[in-house]
């Protein structure tokens, strides 16, 4: 069974959480996206973004909102940039140069993929401008 951890991105200060927030659930299921800075004080500024499960060639941990990089050489998507997104229930890869295309499976490219960025730290990448 997958891990189920949040970070969020903290919209006023601009920084990502990791830690210093609560999810409100009801049993097995989530209530609210309701988090709170680490002093207790509450916070609509935080955009809650769900670990995926799966960690990068790395092993850095896959958040939502996470940009990645394939890293297969000799593929047809070798150096292709994505936004890692959940959608109708499952995590897939919105590419960067297609955002019409598609969305893929993420577990299809799991062994592959390297974390380059986020799009709230990084939105340049957005735009497919990186060193390859």
């Amino acid at each position: 069974m997958r891990e189920i951890k949040f970070r969020a991105w903290d919209k006023k200060y601009k920084e990502m959480l990791y830690t210093g927030f609560q999810l409100n659930c009801i049993g097995n299921v989530m209530s609210t996206f309701n988090f709170r800075k680490w002093n207790g004080e509450r916070n609509n500024n935080l955009i809650p973004l769900q670990y995926t499960g799966i960690k990068d060639k790395n092993g850095k941990d896959i958040y939502e909102g996470d940009i990645v990089q394939i890293k297969k050489p000799k593929h047809v998507l070798n150096n292709e940039i994505a936004e890692v997104v959940f959608m109708k229930g499952f995590f897939g890869l919105s590419w960067i140069n297609d955002r019409e295309a598609l969305v893929d499976y993420i577990n299809e490219y799991k062994n592959d993929l390297v974390i380059i960025g986020n799009i709230y730290e990084n939105p340049e990448l957005l735009e497919g401008d990186i060193d390859e």
